[in-house]
This record gives C-alpha cells, structure tokens and sequence, in this order.
C-alpha cells in the first residue's frame, strides 16, 4: 500500500481539526489549539499539522498568535 500523499494528510488533519474528531471533543472559542498535541493524537509530524493549521488561518477559521492557536468556534 502506497503512503497517502502529504496533501491528502494535510486535509484528513484539516478535516479532523474542523469536525473536532479529537478526543478532547471540539473546541471552543478562544481554546487554544496545541500542534503538537494533534500530531501526537494522529502520530503524524508536525509538519502536516502545521500546515493544515495554516490554511484554517487563511480561511480565517482560527487565529494565530506566537506560540498559540485559537479556534473561533469551529
């Protein structure tokens, strides 16, 4: 079986961030959102994780702030 690609990653974390898939259930306002957390939950890098949170930014989903990451009501 193929490795699925870093792009499809990207998303199934995107996806599970979003949906609030975590065991920690989803998130609130204002709850920061840890990286590293969810890539251990998931056993991915960080890498992947990173970039999916960056594209929620964009999407305005959350807000960064140095160090943290916060939902806006996903």
């Amino acid at each position: 079986m193929t490795p699925p690609s870093s792009h499809s990653l990207r998303e199934q974390i995107r996806e599970h961030i979003v949906d609030g898939r975590s065991p920690a259930g989803r998130w609130k306002p204002g709850e920061r959102i840890v990286e590293r957390r969810i890539a251990t939950e998931l056993e991915v890098s960080q890498t992947p994780v990173r970039e999916a949170l960056r594209e929620l930014e964009t999407l305005r989903l959350i807000e960064s702030r140095p160090t943290r990451a916060y939902g806006s009501g996903i």
